[in-house]
């Protein structure tokens, strides 16, 4: 997984925190990676899915370095968007910060 994602389950509840803070919580392909890797965990005995975030900024959205230079393209964002709303269960985003 990402050093920039933290993934666990508790009981009934996954979570899912953007820990990259020096760069305002930005997506990247690795990090749009680890999303599904993650998302690809949850099982049946998740009820709830949170989403939460490290430092002022809850995320800056996509990682425009990468799609500048072609690592990524904006559908890979959206196929991550996707798999989050496609969920069984109801997800939360805990946001602390900045949008």
């Amino acid at each position: 997984m990402a050093d920039s994602i933290r993934f666990n389950i508790e009981g009934p509840v996954a979570e899912l925190t953007l820990c990259a803070p020096e760069r305002r919580n930005a997506i990247g392909s690795k990090e749009i990676a680890a999303v599904k890797a993650a998302l690809a965990t949850i099982n049946e005995a998740c009820r709830l899915f949170v989403i939460r975030s490290e430092g002022p900024v809850f995320c800056a959205g996509a990682n425009l370095k990468e799609i500048t230079d072609g690592t990524m393209n904006g559908d890979d964002f959206q196929s991550m968007t996707n798999a989050i709303a496609e969920l069984s269960i109801p997800t939360l985003a805990i946001v602390e910060s900045d949008v």
